[in-house]
């Protein structure tokens, strides 16, 4: 079934107040989601905290995420915890969520046509007739944003911002990472997990939450020197845990700013330093962050996680089939034995699958 349609369906029975304005408001979502209302950050955030503080909890049973499809989700103010998600980090959330995709008119016409469809199968809790006078009304105002109707207002008391998908996977992380970061003056957490799951990914659109420090376990691999049978032997031994024990951890605890080597596996040299000020959040990113010799540095630990095939999916995507092919019978399975060797999955606080 179209996913919207199942969406659609979902909420006709899940809101028998819902009138044909409630439901165009739901198709809008898919096409374009909140945007619209953000005209500047302070504004935005002054509009969620007023809303937030007048936000109950809602009418019918619903979870803090509620699916909209187009990988967007509305999140409800009213499970938001002050500690674990401030406004000031939902506004964040809204805003960059409105800059991923915007969306068109065309896309949202073929989109109402499917909820005249699911009007028409008798899957809404209005008549088709009542929802194509709203609609003839909606196209010659050109399609605007709109609210929910009164009705649906009074029944549910709905007080949520649409989010996208990219930034509700992190929910779990910064709920986390606002707590400790009311605890400590300074975080540092891992994020491991496969090959393509997407760590360098979750880890940059954190460091642009927070303005973190990010580093990245790939600029640690062995020197040729070290490259000993004895060495390849150990689990997650591929990885020099010691200059990176030394170079970045030690310094990170002591609270001191740093230099680290790069080592460019290119070239099998390192080619740069890096000049690093510690700053309230360190994420340290990338397969062996979690090597025995490092865990206990961390205040929190997340695995990446993503299934066999779509990890085969974006590696050939992304580095081509001949690459593909060395990731698949070599830097894989050297991962694979890490993994299950340490129990990684297991020390981590938070598992998030992509």
């Amino acid at each position: 079934m179209n996913e919207l349609l199942q969406i659609v369906i979902e909420h006709g029975k899940k809101y028998p107040a819902m009138q044909p304005d409630d439901a165009v408001k739901l198709v809008y979502q898919n096409e374009f989601g909140g945007g619209h209302f953000i005209q500047n950050p302070n504004a935005s955030l002054l509009r969620l905290k007023e809303e937030q503080q007048r936000a109950a909890s809602p009418q019918i049973s619903t979870s803090a995420l509620e699916e909209l499809g187009n990988n967007r989700q509305r999140f409800y103010l009213a499970a938001a915890d002050p500690v674990e998600l401030p406004m000031e980090c939902l506004n964040e959330l809204f805003i960059r969520s409105s800059a991923v995709h915007t969306g068109t008119k065309e896309g949202l016409t073929t989109k109402l046509e499917i909820l005249r469809q699911a009007a028409l199968d008798g899957y809404l809790p209005f008549s088709p007739g009542a929802l194509d006078e709203f609609l003839v009304k909606y196209q010659a105002d050109g399609f605007p944003a709109i609210s929910h109707s009164a009705v649906y207002k009074k029944a549910y008391h709905p007080a949520y911002r649409v989010l996208h998908r990219d930034y509700t996977i992190l929910l779990p992380v910064l709920f986390q990472v606002n707590r400790l970061l009311k605890e400590k003056q300074r975080v540092t957490i891992a994020l491991e997990g496969n090959a393509a799951a997407g760590k360098s990914t979750l880890a940059g659109r954190l460091a642009e939450l927070y303005d973190a420090n990010v580093i990245h376990m790939d600029d640690f691999f062995l020197p040729p020197s070290m490259r000993t049978a004895a060495r390849y032997q150990e689990p997650g031994g591929n990885v020099h845990y010691e200059r990176f024990q030394e170079e970045v951890l030690a310094p990170l605890a002591a609270s001191v700013p740093f230099t680290y080597r790069v080592f460019d596996c290119h070239s099998a040299a390192y080619s740069e330093k890096k000049a690093v000020s510690p700053k309230a959040l360190n994420i340290i990113e990338g397969v062996y962050a979690m090597n025995p010799h490092l865990h206990t540095c961390y205040d929190l630990c997340v695995f990446v996680d993503i299934s066999p095939e779509e990890q085969a999916r974006r590696i050939i995507e992304r580095n081509g089939p001949e690459l593909s092919k060395r990731f698949q019978e070599l830097w894989i399975p050297l991962e694979n034995r890490y993994f299950d060797a340490y129990h990684i999955k297991e020390h981590c606080n938070i598992i998030l699958s992509t």
